[in-house]
Protein backbone atom coordinates (compact mmCIF):
# COMPACT_ATOMS: atom_id res chain seq x y z
CA UNK A 1 0.00 0.00 0.00
CA UNK A 2 1.18 3.53 -0.77
CA UNK A 3 0.86 6.34 1.74
CA UNK A 4 0.92 9.80 0.18
CA UNK A 5 1.93 12.69 2.41
CA UNK A 6 1.83 16.36 1.52
CA UNK A 7 5.03 17.84 2.90
CA UNK A 8 5.02 21.41 4.16
CA UNK A 9 1.26 21.56 4.76
CA UNK A 10 -0.16 22.25 8.18
CA UNK A 11 -0.69 19.04 10.11
CA UNK A 12 -2.60 20.55 13.02
CA UNK A 13 -3.76 23.81 14.50
CA UNK A 14 -5.19 24.68 17.88
CA UNK A 15 -6.01 27.98 19.54
CA UNK A 16 -4.23 29.87 16.80
CA UNK A 17 -0.98 27.95 17.26
CA UNK A 18 0.34 26.35 14.09
CA UNK A 19 2.05 22.99 14.09
CA UNK A 20 3.67 21.91 10.85
CA UNK A 21 6.54 20.15 9.19
CA UNK A 22 9.91 21.85 9.55
CA UNK A 23 10.76 23.64 6.32
CA UNK A 24 14.12 23.28 4.63
CA UNK A 25 14.79 26.98 5.21
CA UNK A 26 14.28 26.50 8.96
CA UNK A 27 16.78 23.66 8.99
CA UNK A 28 19.46 25.69 7.28
CA UNK A 29 19.25 28.46 9.86
CA UNK A 30 20.37 26.24 12.74
CA UNK A 31 23.67 27.45 14.20
CA UNK A 32 26.37 24.85 13.76
CA UNK A 33 29.43 24.11 15.82
CA UNK A 34 32.68 23.90 13.82
CA UNK A 35 33.15 20.33 15.04
CA UNK A 36 30.01 19.11 13.26
CA UNK A 37 29.37 18.53 9.58
CA UNK A 38 26.45 20.55 8.22
CA UNK A 39 24.24 18.53 5.86
CA UNK A 40 22.99 20.63 2.94
CA UNK A 41 19.26 20.09 2.55
CA UNK A 42 18.30 18.68 -0.85
CA UNK A 43 15.66 20.74 -2.65
CA UNK A 44 13.05 18.23 -3.82
CA UNK A 45 10.53 20.79 -5.08
CA UNK A 46 9.33 20.72 -8.67
CA UNK A 47 8.55 24.06 -10.27
CA UNK A 48 8.80 25.59 -6.83
CA UNK A 49 6.14 23.27 -5.38
CA UNK A 50 6.65 20.68 -2.62
CA UNK A 51 5.92 17.16 -3.84
CA UNK A 52 3.92 14.52 -1.96
CA UNK A 53 6.02 11.80 -0.41
CA UNK A 54 4.96 8.20 -0.96
CA UNK A 55 5.55 5.68 1.79
CA UNK A 56 5.18 1.94 1.28
CA UNK A 57 4.45 -0.84 3.74
CA UNK A 58 7.77 -2.48 4.51
CA UNK A 59 6.71 -5.82 3.01
CA UNK A 60 5.88 -4.09 -0.28
CA UNK A 61 9.33 -2.61 -0.84
CA UNK A 62 11.44 -4.05 -3.61
CA UNK A 63 14.96 -5.11 -2.68
CA UNK A 64 16.25 -2.07 -4.55
CA UNK A 65 13.95 0.30 -2.65
CA UNK A 66 14.92 -1.25 0.67
CA UNK A 67 18.58 -1.05 -0.27
CA UNK A 68 18.35 2.69 -0.93
CA UNK A 69 16.57 3.27 2.38
CA UNK A 70 19.00 1.07 4.33
CA UNK A 71 22.07 2.69 2.82
CA UNK A 72 20.72 6.19 3.49
CA UNK A 73 19.97 5.39 7.14
CA UNK A 74 23.40 3.89 7.71
CA UNK A 75 25.13 6.76 5.91
CA UNK A 76 23.18 9.27 8.01
CA UNK A 77 24.15 7.40 11.18
CA UNK A 78 27.83 7.61 10.22
CA UNK A 79 27.69 11.41 9.92
CA UNK A 80 28.38 13.30 13.16
CA UNK A 81 28.36 10.15 15.30
CA UNK A 82 30.93 9.86 18.07
CA UNK A 83 33.12 6.87 17.35
CA UNK A 84 34.99 6.76 20.65
CA UNK A 85 34.11 6.88 24.31
CA UNK A 86 33.03 10.25 25.67
CA UNK A 87 33.23 9.86 29.42
CA UNK A 88 30.00 11.46 30.51
CA UNK A 89 30.23 14.41 28.13
CA UNK A 90 27.69 15.40 25.50
CA UNK A 91 28.36 14.02 22.06
CA UNK A 92 25.26 14.90 20.09
CA UNK A 93 25.21 16.99 16.90
CA UNK A 94 22.76 19.87 16.48
CA UNK A 95 19.33 18.92 15.18
CA UNK A 96 18.78 17.72 12.49
CA UNK A 97 22.37 17.19 11.28
CA UNK A 98 22.89 13.71 12.68
CA UNK A 99 20.96 10.56 13.51
CA UNK A 100 21.76 10.93 17.20
CA UNK A 101 20.24 14.41 17.29
CA UNK A 102 16.86 12.78 16.64
CA UNK A 103 17.43 10.48 19.61
CA UNK A 104 18.24 13.40 21.88
CA UNK A 105 15.33 15.62 20.83
CA UNK A 106 12.94 12.70 21.35
CA UNK A 107 14.38 11.99 24.80
CA UNK A 108 14.27 15.62 25.89
CA UNK A 109 10.83 16.51 24.48
CA UNK A 110 8.16 17.69 26.92
CA UNK A 111 5.27 16.83 24.57
CA UNK A 112 6.31 13.81 22.46
CA UNK A 113 4.50 11.34 24.73
CA UNK A 114 1.14 11.19 26.49
CA UNK A 115 -0.07 14.57 25.28
CA UNK A 116 -2.19 15.53 22.28
CA UNK A 117 1.02 16.61 20.54
CA UNK A 118 2.00 12.93 20.20
CA UNK A 119 0.85 12.44 16.59
CA UNK A 120 1.80 15.82 15.04
CA UNK A 121 5.11 15.80 16.97
CA UNK A 122 6.15 12.46 15.50
CA UNK A 123 4.86 13.43 12.05
CA UNK A 124 7.22 16.36 12.08
CA UNK A 125 10.14 14.26 13.29
CA UNK A 126 9.55 11.65 10.59
CA UNK A 127 9.36 14.34 7.90
CA UNK A 128 12.60 15.91 9.13
CA UNK A 129 14.30 12.51 9.20
CA UNK A 130 13.12 11.78 5.65
CA UNK A 131 14.48 15.13 4.50
CA UNK A 132 17.88 14.29 5.94
CA UNK A 133 17.90 10.83 4.36
CA UNK A 134 17.08 12.35 0.97
CA UNK A 135 19.78 14.95 1.47
CA UNK A 136 22.46 12.46 2.48
CA UNK A 137 21.63 10.13 -0.42
CA UNK A 138 20.87 12.96 -2.88
CA UNK A 139 17.69 11.06 -3.77
CA UNK A 140 14.23 12.59 -3.43
CA UNK A 141 12.52 9.21 -3.84
CA UNK A 142 13.64 7.89 -0.44
CA UNK A 143 10.92 7.76 2.21
CA UNK A 144 10.43 5.89 5.47
CA UNK A 145 8.48 2.64 5.06
CA UNK A 146 5.80 1.79 7.56
CA UNK A 147 5.30 -1.53 9.33
CA UNK A 148 1.65 -2.53 9.63
CA UNK A 149 2.07 -4.68 12.74
CA UNK A 150 -1.72 -4.68 13.22
CA UNK A 151 -2.11 -6.68 10.00
CA UNK A 152 0.59 -9.12 11.14
CA UNK A 153 -1.12 -9.56 14.51
CA UNK A 154 -0.07 -11.89 17.30
CA UNK A 155 0.08 -14.86 14.91
CA UNK A 156 2.64 -13.28 12.60
CA UNK A 157 4.60 -11.11 15.02
CA UNK A 158 7.49 -13.44 15.83
CA UNK A 159 7.90 -14.68 12.25
CA UNK A 160 7.60 -11.29 10.57
CA UNK A 161 10.01 -10.42 7.77
CA UNK A 162 10.96 -7.28 9.70
CA UNK A 163 13.17 -9.45 11.95
CA UNK A 164 15.20 -10.81 9.04
CA UNK A 165 18.86 -9.77 8.60
CA UNK A 166 17.78 -8.17 5.31
CA UNK A 167 15.41 -5.82 7.18
CA UNK A 168 15.56 -4.68 10.82
CA UNK A 169 17.47 -7.59 12.34
CA UNK A 170 16.66 -10.39 14.75
CA UNK A 171 14.22 -10.03 17.64
CA UNK A 172 16.50 -11.29 20.39
CA UNK A 173 17.94 -10.09 23.67
CA UNK A 174 21.15 -8.11 23.48
CA UNK A 175 22.87 -5.85 21.01
CA UNK A 176 21.38 -5.47 17.54
CA UNK A 177 24.06 -7.11 15.40
CA UNK A 178 22.31 -7.65 12.07
CA UNK A 179 19.88 -5.80 9.83
CA UNK A 180 19.76 -2.10 9.13
CA UNK A 181 20.84 -1.13 12.65
CA UNK A 182 23.71 -3.58 13.06
CA UNK A 183 26.38 -2.04 15.27
CA UNK A 184 24.40 1.13 16.00
CA UNK A 185 25.10 2.92 19.25
CA UNK A 186 25.77 6.31 20.79
CA UNK A 187 29.16 7.31 22.21
CA UNK A 188 30.15 3.67 21.76
CA UNK A 189 32.46 2.34 24.47
CA UNK A 190 34.58 -0.37 22.81
CA UNK A 191 35.44 -1.72 26.27
CA UNK A 192 31.92 -2.72 27.31
CA UNK A 193 29.54 -2.16 24.36
CA UNK A 194 27.17 -0.77 26.96
CA UNK A 195 26.09 1.90 24.47
CA UNK A 196 25.01 -0.51 21.75
CA UNK A 197 21.44 -0.46 20.48
CA UNK A 198 19.63 -3.22 22.36
CA UNK A 199 16.42 -5.26 22.30
CA UNK A 200 14.88 -7.29 25.10
CA UNK A 201 11.74 -8.99 23.73
CA UNK A 202 8.92 -9.87 26.12
CA UNK A 203 7.15 -12.29 23.75
CA UNK A 204 7.56 -15.93 22.81
CA UNK A 205 8.47 -18.82 25.06
CA UNK A 206 9.48 -17.77 28.56
CA UNK A 207 10.77 -19.92 31.41
CA UNK A 208 11.54 -19.51 35.08
CA UNK A 209 11.98 -21.93 37.99
CA UNK A 210 11.35 -24.90 35.77
CA UNK A 211 8.12 -23.49 34.35
CA UNK A 212 7.69 -22.66 30.66
CA UNK A 213 4.94 -20.57 29.08
CA UNK A 214 4.23 -18.58 25.94
CA UNK A 215 3.68 -14.83 25.97
CA UNK A 216 1.67 -13.31 23.12
CA UNK A 217 2.39 -9.89 21.66
CA UNK A 218 -1.14 -8.76 22.60
CA UNK A 219 -1.35 -6.41 19.62
CA UNK A 220 -4.52 -4.42 19.07
CA UNK A 221 -6.86 -6.16 16.57
CA UNK A 222 -7.75 -4.62 13.21
CA UNK A 223 -11.43 -4.22 14.12
CA UNK A 224 -10.62 -1.98 17.07
CA UNK A 225 -8.31 0.14 14.90
CA UNK A 226 -11.05 0.54 12.29
CA UNK A 227 -13.56 1.59 14.95
CA UNK A 228 -11.12 4.15 16.37
CA UNK A 229 -10.43 5.66 12.94
CA UNK A 230 -14.13 5.97 12.18
CA UNK A 231 -15.65 6.92 15.50
CA UNK A 232 -13.17 8.56 17.88
CA UNK A 233 -12.61 12.27 18.47
CA UNK A 234 -8.97 13.32 18.22
CA UNK A 235 -7.95 13.01 21.87
CA UNK A 236 -9.62 9.62 22.24
CA UNK A 237 -8.03 8.47 18.99
CA UNK A 238 -4.59 9.74 19.97
CA UNK A 239 -4.80 7.97 23.34
CA UNK A 240 -5.91 4.74 21.66
CA UNK A 241 -3.04 4.86 19.16
CA UNK A 242 -0.46 5.70 21.81
CA UNK A 243 -1.55 2.84 24.06
CA UNK A 244 -1.42 0.40 21.14
CA UNK A 245 2.02 1.72 20.17
CA UNK A 246 3.27 1.36 23.74
CA UNK A 247 2.35 -2.34 23.73
CA UNK A 248 4.40 -2.88 20.57
CA UNK A 249 7.37 -1.07 22.08
CA UNK A 250 7.07 -3.18 25.25
CA UNK A 251 7.01 -6.36 23.15
CA UNK A 252 10.28 -5.44 21.44
CA UNK A 253 11.88 -4.15 24.62
CA UNK A 254 15.33 -2.66 24.99
CA UNK A 255 15.73 0.84 23.58
CA UNK A 256 12.37 0.62 21.82
CA UNK A 257 10.74 0.52 25.24
CA UNK A 258 12.31 3.80 26.38
CA UNK A 259 12.40 7.53 25.66
CA UNK A 260 15.41 6.96 23.38
CA UNK A 261 13.57 4.52 21.08
CA UNK A 262 14.92 6.22 17.91
CA UNK A 263 18.20 4.47 18.72
CA UNK A 264 16.57 1.39 17.17
CA UNK A 265 15.84 2.03 13.46
CA UNK A 266 12.67 -0.05 13.90
CA UNK A 267 11.34 3.15 15.48
CA UNK A 268 11.10 4.65 12.00
CA UNK A 269 8.81 1.99 10.52
CA UNK A 270 6.78 1.80 13.74
CA UNK A 271 6.06 5.54 13.94
CA UNK A 272 5.58 5.75 10.19
CA UNK A 273 2.69 3.32 10.68
CA UNK A 274 1.26 5.47 13.47
CA UNK A 275 1.45 8.42 11.10
CA UNK A 276 -0.48 6.39 8.52
CA UNK A 277 -3.20 5.74 11.12
CA UNK A 278 -3.28 9.48 11.86
CA UNK A 279 -3.67 10.21 8.14
CA UNK A 280 -6.43 7.58 7.90
CA UNK A 281 -8.24 9.33 10.76
CA UNK A 282 -7.84 12.74 9.08
CA UNK A 283 -9.19 11.43 5.75
CA UNK A 284 -12.12 9.73 7.47
CA UNK A 285 -12.95 12.82 9.51
CA UNK A 286 -12.28 15.73 7.12
CA UNK A 287 -14.38 18.22 9.08
CA UNK A 288 -12.02 17.96 12.06
CA UNK A 289 -8.86 16.83 10.24
CA UNK A 290 -6.89 19.86 11.46
CA UNK A 291 -7.96 19.37 15.08
CA UNK A 292 -5.50 17.99 17.57
CA UNK A 293 -7.36 18.33 20.85
CA UNK A 294 -5.40 20.23 23.46
CA UNK A 295 -2.15 20.24 21.50
CA UNK A 296 -0.01 23.35 21.47
CA UNK A 297 3.49 24.42 20.52
CA UNK A 298 5.55 21.23 20.25
CA UNK A 299 8.51 21.09 22.61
Amino acid sequence: MLLRLGVGAAVAAHAGKHIGVMKSSEMSLITESPRWVTIDVLDCRQNGQAQPRQRKEVHDLTDAEWGKFRDAVRAFKDINTCKGWSGGGSCTPPYPHGYDSFVKIHRDSETASWTDDFLPWHRRQLADFETMLQSVAQDCSITIPYWDWVAEGDAGFLTSEVWSPERFGALKSGCVDDGIGAGFGMQADPRTQVWCTRRDPKVGMQSMSGLTWEVKADLVPQGEVDDAVKGFAYTQFRNFVEQAATQLRFDVGGHMDSTVDPRDPLFLAHYSFLDKLYLDWQKTNPAVASSCGSCGVMK
